[in-house]
């Protein structure tokens, strides 16, 4: 949740995550974790973190610091771009549909269950089980 509050905090992580998932190459899932912190007014920026739109943020990041540094940030942004592969699954742990959506990711990156195709969950969706 503090990614959320600092844009320039938000692309540190970025490009940390980036920079493990591309190191370690195993399965990964990035997790935006003390959700349950975040209020009620910044919950509907959710979206533009969980899967960032980095020409917007570069804009807004670009408004909070030195104009000097527009070029480092737009370069960082189209760095994030180009390999595509940084987003985030909110986790607020009073919400039960946020714990399962976790589970959900996580089984879907490990195929923990091969006969489940993988698809991507919406909010209004919950996976039912199969019997």
């Amino acid at each position: 949740s503090q990614f959320m509050a600092d844009t320039a905090k938000f692309f540190g992580g970025c490009t940390t995550a980036l920079s493990a998932m591309v190191q370690l190459q195993v399965t990964h899932i990035n997790v935006l974790s003390k959700m349950d912190l975040v209020r009620a007014v910044d919950r509907r920026r959710i979206d533009s973190f969980t899967h960032p739109d980095y020409d917007s943020l570069t804009a807004e990041l670009n408004t909070q610091v030195d104009k000097k540094f527009s070029g480092l940030n737009q370069a960082l942004a189209a760095l994030l771009e180009e390999y595509n592969m940084v987003s985030f699954v909110p986790l607020d742990y009073n919400e039960e549909d946020a714990v399962e959506n976790l589970l959900l990711q996580i089984d879907i990156a490990l195929n923990y269950d091969e006969t489940v195709e993988p698809r991507m969950a919406s909010d209004e969706e919950v996976m039912e089980p199969e019997g």
